[in-house]
């Protein structure tokens, strides 16, 4: 009996391991701390996932409030909730001009 339940915990130990390394192997990117790091020969960061969140914001703050606020309301609104989304660890990652655009 001991002897199987070794067999099978010794099985289990293996899976995990070799799964946690095919995992390890295959990400392309990590996240630490809100910036998605990406993996390359030098430190790059991808804003993608950013600017995913803040667009999502904006839709929710526009699709709430489109009609009944006043423009300024709206603008003050994005510029206070949805801007620091975006902006949020963005002096760790160096841009370039094509992650501006």
């Amino acid at each position: 009996m001991h002897e199987n339940l070794l067999e099978l915990c010794v099985k289990y130990v293996r899976s995990f391991f070799l799964d946690t390394l095919y995992i390890t192997l295959h990400v392309c990117y990590f996240r630490y701390l809100g910036v998605y790091i990406v993996c390359s020969r030098q430190f790059k960061c991808t804003l993608d996932y950013a600017k995913r969140s803040f667009y999502s914001a904006v839709n929710s703050v526009l699709g709430k409030l489109m009609n009944t606020a006043s423009e300024a309301i709206i603008l003050q609104l994005i510029v206070s909730k949805c801007m620091p989304i975006f902006l949020y660890g963005l002096e760790a990652c160096h841009l370039t001009k094509a992650d501006i655009c």
